[in-house]
């Protein structure tokens, strides 16, 4: 730290002495430009001891950063957009008489639906019907096959 200091202090000093030794005119303000360079490549020298790499002047774009950034942003909007669609079935299915917990996830690449249904019913042939319905709006909301749509109905465990 003390002799980053003293080369600043002396890059100081070596600007002031230039500005009073060169005439007025298109030579100083040339030599102050180059100066101005040198002072603010010696302010900044420490800056990559500071962040543990080394300096590098190239000029580039890492795209690695970009590509994650945008990989979180698309899965973020996908989520958003799968939270939609279950509340948009959620509410279909409620103006049907069918009340139902539905979520859904991507897993190995595939959108998977989970619909829970809450409704009570009281005979076999009312719950065909129901799970019926379910799947056929599953289906159309989501666009999937049924084999990607768990239904289960609370209290039985199936």
């Amino acid at each position: 730290m003390g002799t980053y200091l003293i080369s600043v202090t002396a890059v100081v000093c070596l600007g002031v002495l230039l500005d009073i030794i060169l005439p007025d005119g298109q030579m100083n303000k040339y030599v102050r430009s180059v100066f101005s360079l040198i002072v603010v490549l010696v302010l900044i020298a420490p800056l990559p001891q500071l962040l543990k790499k080394p300096l590098n002047f190239e000029i580039g774009i890492d795209d690695t950063i970009g590509d994650v950034i945008d990989d979180e942003f698309a899965d973020s909007l996908n989520r958003y957009a799968l939270t939609q669609k279950s509340i948009e079935l959620q509410s279909v299915l409620m103006s049907e008489g069918i009340d139902a917990t539905i979520s859904a996830e991507r897993k190995n690449g595939e959108l998977k639906i989970y619909v829970k249904i809450n409704t009570e019913v009281l005979s076999g042939n009312d719950r065909n019907i129901i799970l019926e319905r379910t799947l056929i709006l599953t289906e159309r909301k989501f666009g999937v096959n049924r084999e990607n749509i768990s239904v289960s109905w609370s209290g039985d465990g199936s």
